[in-house]
Order: structure tokens, then sequence, then C-alpha cells
């Protein structure tokens, strides 16, 4: 006895999907009785159905199996799903870091004391080279500012008491010079005196320099007290600031406030990395956040240069140094700057 197929010839069912089972999950096969249309299905195990391992999801047997669209494909390395660096590899420290630095910029404080007590402990480790270069700067600014004035007391000695016999009063004869110095003596007396300044400045950007890098922990040798490399900004910077407190002069207070605000200016510029404009802007962002503790310092700073020229300016051989020890000292303390104390 025959028995028909009733799916005919072929044994397919007409309404069967043709692609295979539509089971969700294809590593369990729908058809348990092993009829597949495309031969053996998954037999043991072995072999996922089909459809499986779509947009590159790893074959039976691998750890990794959830089918995550992009990923690699049997025996990689797993990467991140989306194909970016993690948030903390590289935006999050780099935004760590700048803010760390912007936080450094930030001022601090400074003892003005402590201040003056670290420059006389500098000062007194190698006191040698600071007093043979005061000295030496001493005597160029003597000879200076005695040829500035050659002319012009040359000039009062030869008119003084000049007798004017057409003039006299009731209270006797009378005295008179002549109507003022002559053009010459008064240009000359101009140009050598414009000559000093520039040269003193000079002399002392040279001393700053060395005080930031003593302050450091590197004191001087005579040599570095007599060299000029290095010193173009702070000159720059002292030129600047002096004609700057000159022309504040004009209105009396406004060269001591300009004196005041950026008495740091010159130290700030022997930093390494310290711009002109960022000089000032530094000294003035100290003294505004330290006004109290820089007022004390500038008051001590009078004091050492009268005690220094009271004792026959023989005293200003050692207030000299310590003053600008001192100053620089405060400021790099101030700005968390290369600071070695001094026990």
């Amino acid at each position: 006895m025959s028995v028909t197929n009733p799916f005919g010839a072929s044994g397919e069912n007409p309404n069967q999907n043709p692609y295979g089972s539509a089971n969700p999950d294809p590593q369990t096969p729908e058809n348990t009785s092993g009829n597949s249309p495309y031969g053996q299905a998954a037999q043991g195990g072995t072999q996922p159905g089909y459809g499986q391992g779509a947009y590159g999801q790893p074959g039976y047997g691998q750890q990794n199996q959830q089918g995550t669209y992009g990923q690699p494909g049997y025996g990689q390395q797993p990467q991140d799903p989306y194909g970016q660096q993690g948030y903390a590899q590289q935006g999050y420290p780099q935004q760590g870091y700048n803010q760390y630095q912007g936080a450094a910029a930030q001022p601090g404080s400074f003892d003005a004391m402590e201040s003056f007590r670290q420059g006389w402990k500098i000062f007194k480790e190698k006191p040698a080279p600071w007093v043979i270069a005061s000295l030496v700067y001493g005597l160029i600014g003597l000879v200076l500012f005695a040829i500035a004035f050659i002319p012009l007391i040359t000039w009062s000695v030869e008119n003084s008491k000049t007798y004017d016999s057409t003039y006299s009063s009731t209270y006797g004869t009378t005295y008179s010079s002549s109507e003022g110095p002559p053009i010459a003596a008064l240009m000359t007396f101009i140009f050598v005196a414009l000559i000093m300044s520039i040269v003193l400045t000079l002399l002392q950007s040279i001393m700053i320099r060395n005080a930031v890098a003593a302050v450091g922990g590197k004191n001087p040798e005579i040599g570095d007290l007599f060299s000029f490399r290095q010193i173009g900004l702070i000159f720059g910077v002292a030129l600047a600031l002096g004609v700057a407190v000159q022309l504040g002069s004009i209105v009396w207070v406004g060269g001591i406030i300009i004196a005041f605000l950026f008495v740091f200016a010159t130290v700030a510029a022997a930093v390494p990395g310290t711009g002109f404009v960022d000089a000032f802007k530094n000294s003035f962002t100290v003294t505004t956040s330290n006004f109290v503790p820089t007022l004390l310092l500038m008051l001590l700073v009078w004091v050492a240069s009268m005690v220094g020229t009271l004792a026959l300016g023989v005293g200003l051989l050692v207030a000299g140094p310590v003053i600008i020890l001192a100053t620089a000292h405060a400021y790099l303390t101030a700005t968390n700057g290369a600071v070695q104390t001094r026990a």
C-alpha cells in the first residue's frame, strides 16, 4: 500500500520558510526531526544555523557572543564598540593638566620678614661677589655723577658773589649772580645723567638676574656679576618702568603708585619663560593679591636703605644685595617659583 506525500514529490511544505527557521535563537534549531531543506543542520552543536554570525558576529564557541554591530572577527582583540578612545584616555587628563597649570599660575602669599631673613642668609653664604660687585657699581655711579656735575660746579665757582656796583639798598651792598648756567653746562649735565641712569640700570639688571638664581640655590661667582648675558628683557623692563614712574610723577602720587604696583616687574622678567608684558602683569597680580606684605616689604627696603646710607654709604654694599635678594625671594615664593630655603 502506497502513501501519497501531501507536499508533493519534493517533500517540501509550500508554507515553510525557504530560508530556515525564524527562531530568534539560531543556536537552538527549531526543526528537531533533522529534516532540513539544506542538508544536515547543526548536528551535535558543531555548526551554527543559517543567519548566525550576522554583522561580524563570531562563530559558535567564541567567548564574546554579543552580536554588536561592527564587532571584530574571530581571534581579534576586543575593541571599543563605538570605535573611539575612552573618555579618560586623552581628553580628561589633558583638561586636568590645564586646570593644574591655571591653579599654579595663581599668586600665593609671602612673608616680608621671612624674605628679608632669607635674603640675609643667602648673602652670608657667599658675600664676596655681592660686596665686590656693589663696590664697583657704586664707583662707576660716583664717577658718572661727578662728570655730570663738573660743568655746573665750574660755572658756579666762576660766577659766585658777582658784585653789582650799580645797585645798593639801605641794608648794604647787594651781591648777585648771572642770569643762569650756560646752555652747554645744562646739556652736559642732562646727557651724562642720562648715561649714568642707563649704566646703573644695566648693572642692576645683572644683579637681579643673579639674585633670582641665588634664591633658587645657585650662588653667583664674581664673574657672574659682571656678565651681561640674559639681561636684555630685564633691562628693557627696568627702563620702561623708570620712564613710567617719571611720567607718573607729574601727578605726585602717580609715580608712587606705579612704583608700588610694579615693584616685582624686573624680578619677574628674570624668571625664564616670562615675556615683557607678562612681567608687568605678574607683578601687578602679586602686588594686588599681597597688598599688606608688599607694603611691609617696601617699608623694610626703605629702612635698610636708610641704615646703609647713614653708615657713610658703606652699609649699602650689604644693604643693596640683601634688598634685591629679599625682593626676589618674595616674588618667587608668591608665584611658586624656584626657592631653596636656607636654614
